[in-house]
């Protein structure tokens, strides 16, 4: 599915890259628990997706893994800063995000068009589960695509910073993604279906109040050439009217 991109979509795209930003620098990015600590960073980029399509999902992750790059070489706090310095591991998987996101979407509400038909609130269920299935797998792909990389890269570095064993490293990271990354996954459902229920509608009413005022705009400019076609007309014939023929002038002598 081609998805044009529209003045909406740039908007929209720099104000969730702006979010992004927030959230990465801010400690807001953080959800704090007792038994971990979930990052939210990544729920611009899965907005992107779903809302604006694939290029928007895609340029918001691509910002987000800028700002884990940025933080990671400025105020590395965590085992995974150095890796996250290698943009394999800080930038492609975050630039999927979106991606995967649009795609999970798109899907389902392709595969069950004949179901949403039958009425607004079958349709309403089914957004509302494409949104929670696109999250899921949105947040699975940054945590998978982040730990996966670094076991791949940096398996030996990441066993010397966590202090274990190298052939634990595995395991290790396998725990990471089935626990931090299931937990954020749930997360990430919650507040996605939310803001997607409340920012589709108000993108939709916008979308239809800028078409009026364009139709309106494309109508008083049309009204405006057609008045100054009639002048023009008008100002023809009058001197038309005035100019004076000398062959009637000469047959009046």
């Amino acid at each position: 599915m081609k998805k044009k991109i529209t003045t909406r979509t740039i908007v929209v795209t720099g104000m969730l890259s702006a979010v992004s930003i927030v959230l990465g620098m801010t400690p807001i990015g953080i959800i704090r628990l007792p038994i971990a600590n979930l990052t939210t960073m990544h729920i611009p980029a899965i907005l992107a997706g779903i809302l604006e399509g694939p290029v928007a999902g895609l340029f918001v992750g691509l910002i987000f893994g800028l700002t884990s790059l940025y933080k990671a070489a400025t105020s590395p706090t965590s085992v995974l800063s150095p890796f996250l310095l290698n943009p394999l591991v800080s930038l492609v998987p975050r630039m999927l995000i979106g991606v995967v996101a649009w795609a999970v979407y798109t899907g389902i509400l392709v595969l069950f068009r004949k179901q949403r038909e039958k009425g607004e609130r079958i349709n309403g269920l089914f957004t509302s589960v494409s949104s929670g299935l696109s999250a899921f797998f949105g947040t699975m792909t940054n945590t998978a695509g982040v730990m996966g990389m670094t076991y791949l890269l940096y398996a030996p570095q990441y066993a010397q910073r966590a202090n274990i064993e190298l052939s634990k490293v595995g395991a290790a990271i396998w725990g990471v993604v089935s626990f931090n990354g299931v937990l954020e996954a749930v997360a990430a459902v919650i507040i996605v279906v939310a803001l997607e229920r409340v920012l589709r509608p108000l993108l939709a009413r916008t979308k239809k109040k800028n078409e009026q005022i364009a139709g309106e705009t494309a109508e008083e400019t049309a009204g405006g050439s057609d008045v100054q076609q009639e002048t023009d007309t008008d100002v023809l014939t009058d001197k038309d009217t005035d100019a004076v023929d000398p062959e009637t002038v000469r047959e009046e002598e």
